[in-house]
């Protein structure tokens, strides 16, 4: 009786276990559902981070021809801003010409004037040699004629170097004008060049920040790789 009774326990004992196994298999069984689960997410997360690190690279290149674009945009920029420095040096240098031109024009001017009091003079002694030499007053009165004839030309030669210098003046003050409006568009053609370049270098990050965006996520396939292969 007692071996029927420890026999009866045990089968109990044993029945129990078998339910426990049971258990167990069942919840095993479920693991492993989620874990299916878990790795056909894994799976759809890859495939998205896939097709993201597809479309990201066509837009990095994308970014980085703009980029050179740019650069080369910015390069023709200074180019422009270098030929509008010469071109504002010739106009100085020719303004420097027309200065001179006019210095030139003002000695003129004032050799004219020596000659003219020189002419004067000459007048005043030819008219004193007239009252002295009263015998040759026909001859004095035409050397006289003569000096007066001479001495309107140099008068009208003076006035045409006056003339002259004031026309050189306006050119000079025109030429000086125009000089500051060429260094005026020089420092707005620099301040596009800066302006371009700030572009570039806002490009260049860009590019940086998606580069380092692929970066993480082929870091997170590498991750997710692994976790599937655990």
């Amino acid at each position: 009786m007692l071996m029927s009774v420890v026999a009866m326990l045990m089968c109990v004992v044993v029945m129990l276990m078998c339910v426990v196994v049971i258990l167990m298999s069942v919840v095993v069984m479920l693991k492993s559902v989620l874990v299916m689960l878990m790795s056909v997410v894994v799976m759809l997360m890859t495939v998205v981070v896939v097709m993201m690190s597809v479309v990201g690279m066509p837009m990095s290149v994308v970014v980085m021809l703009m980029l050179v674009v740019v650069m080369l945009m910015s390069v023709v920029v200074m180019l422009n801003s270098v030929v509008v420095m010469l071109m504002s040096v010739l106009m100085m240098l020719m303004s420097v010409v027309v200065m001179m031109m006019s210095v030139v024009g003002m000695l003129m001017s004032v050799v004219a004037m020596l000659m003219l009091v020189v002419v004067m003079l000459m007048c005043v002694l030819v008219m004193l040699m007239s009252v002295v030499v009263m015998l040759k007053s026909v001859v004095v009165m035409l050397m006289s004629v003569v000096v007066m004839l001479m001495s309107v030309v140099m008068m009208m030669i003076s006035v045409v170097g006056m003339l002259m210098s004031v026309v050189l003046m306006l050119m000079l003050v025109d030429v000086m004008l125009i000089s500051v409006l060429v260094i005026l568009m020089s420092g707005v053609v620099m301040l596009m060049s800066v302006v371009v370049i700030l572009m570039s270098l806002v490009l260049i990050l860009m590019s940086v920040a998606v580069m380092l965006v692929l970066v993480v996520v082929m870091l997170m396939l590498v991750v997710v790789f692994r976790c599937m292969w655990w």
